[in-house]
């Protein structure tokens, strides 16, 4: 096996290393679309609820209003958790 000079092992290292960063801004460009989709789904879900809670409080069952606000409070905690995962 032939030895590489110093200059080789450089430049084979920071090619290597330029990949992986090329990798990593992939990655982390495909992680912060799928948190924004995610917030977006998430908020359209919490906004259903609300919608349904405000058109017929009364008519609404206490179960059924039970559900609702347990949506509500699921999405919103998926939403921080969210927001904490894309905090920079």
């Amino acid at each position: 096996m032939a030895k590489k000079s110093i200059g080789e092992s450089n430049f084979i290292a920071a090619e290597e290393l330029s990949a992986c960063s090329d990798d990593f801004e992939r990655r982390e460009a495909t992680a912060r679309a799928a948190l924004h989709d995610l917030r977006i789904q998430l908020r359209t879900i919490a906004e259903c609820a609300d919608v349904l809670l405000a058109d017929a409080p009364a008519q609404l069952e206490t179960e059924r209003r039970a559900l609702l606000d347990g949506i509500k409070a699921v999405s919103a905690a998926m939403l921080q958790i969210l927001d904490d995962i894309g905090a920079d």
